[in-house]
């Protein structure tokens, strides 16, 4: 992972997958970790991969993965490593 520092906030993670990130948010509010969420810019290079992959080999299905990123505040970027590391370990042992 790597983390960005803007405006107080460090990129916790980021994520293209909407079960991983709603886990990531549910682990954040249990234990009350104020956080944001920001969808990723596409660059032209994304951009241009998406319109030649899906558009000629995935039959006409639009659907476009968005990459979500998580900034916490620098103050909370410790707990809330530990938070989602104990959150995993919690699904693990669930199942």
């Amino acid at each position: 992972m790597k983390y960005i520092q803007d405006n107080g906030k460090i990129k916790l993670c980021e994520t293209d997958n909407m079960d991983h990130l709603v886990r990531l948010t549910q682990a954040l509010n249990e234990n009350n970790i104020p956080y944001e969420t920001r969808l990723k810019k596409a660059t032209f290079i994304n951009n241009l991969f998406f319109l030649i992959f899906y558009h000629t080999f995935a039959s006409g299905i639009d659907h476009k993965n968005e990459t979500t990123c998580i900034y916490v505040l620098e103050k909370d970027f410790d707990a809330a490593k530990k938070a989602i590391v104990n959150y995993r370990e919690t699904v693990r042992k669930s199942l």
